[in-house]
């Protein structure tokens, strides 16, 4: 038998300029569905999003729950200022990676322990 560490698969999803109610719902059920089929380091693009509310910061951190309890992460990229200080302010910055970039996203996405696969010689 051979051991052979499998490199990890990043997916990238965009937010929607608000997320919240039926569009935090929507988010909410796209994040569930990757992190449902495995994948689960992901990295959320927020660059668009002009507002949030209390819905959309739950689907975060439930999110963020999701992927941890399926050994991956969430990280979100490069919110904006208003967003990033509401991020600030419910504390969701100190459970949640926030960067200012993909490259960033994908660096810390990689430096994850990487998943041990068997493969029968």
């Amino acid at each position: 038998m051979q051991r052979q560490q499998t490199l990890p698969e990043i997916q990238r999803v965009i937010a929607p300029s608000r997320v919240e109610g039926a569009a935090a719902q929507r988010l909410q059920e796209e994040m569930c569905r990757h992190a449902g089929a495995g994948r689960c380091r992901i990295a959320l693009d927020m660059s668009a999003v002009e507002r949030i509310d209390s819905r959309g910061l739950a689907v975060l951190i439930q999110s963020a729950r999701r992927a941890r309890a399926e050994g991956g992460e969430l990280v979100l990229v490069l919110p904006s200022p208003p967003v990033r200080n509401i991020l600030e302010l419910t504390r969701i910055h100190r459970s949640v990676d926030i960067v200012d970039d993909e490259r960033a996203a994908y660096a810390t996405l990689t430096a994850l322990p990487l998943n041990d696969v068997v493969h029968a010689a």
